[in-house]
């Protein structure tokens, strides 16, 4: 990797992390708001281990995926640090993964069938908002 490449690598998964965090969170607006006209609450435990449940409130919705944002793309950006030609592809498998695991508790937790499905499509437009621009940023380098 030549010093051109690498500064160019260095704002690219950055700027696209910023670009994914705008995008995630119109998509977490979008399965938020598109739930809660059709009347499904959402529900989530209390606090977490609790078998209280309440609403999701929106907040709490863009503050999470804010925060998965920032945290897939500072997980990008060490993978092309350390692994340049791998990253792209331990990245998605590593977001992929992790994407699993955030829906599979849902049905778990004593929800109606409308809230794991709203909350499942939650994650899956906020994940995918996430994980395509930072991949794409990791390949084309």
């Amino acid at each position: 990797m030549t010093a051109a490449s690498s500064s160019s690598t260095v704002t690219s998964v950055p700027r696209s992390g910023m670009v994914a965090a705008a995008f995630a969170v119109s998509a977490a607006l979008v399965a938020y708001l598109g739930a809660r006209s059709v009347g499904v609450a959402m529900a989530i435990p209390s606090r977490p281990g609790s078998t209280v449940l309440e609403p999701l409130q929106l907040p709490l919705a863009i503050g999470f995926t804010v925060a998965v944002a920032v945290a897939a793309t500072i997980l990008a950006w060490i993978l092309e640090r350390f692994l340049s030609q791998a990253a792209a592809t331990v990245f998605t498998v590593t977001a992929l993964t992790v994407l699993g695991l955030s829906i599979m508790p849902l049905v778990t937790l004593g929800l109606a069938g409308s809230d794991i499905v709203a909350l499942a499509v939650l994650h899956v437009a906020v994940g995918g908002a996430i994980l395509l621009p930072l991949r794409r940023a990791l390949v084309t380098g």
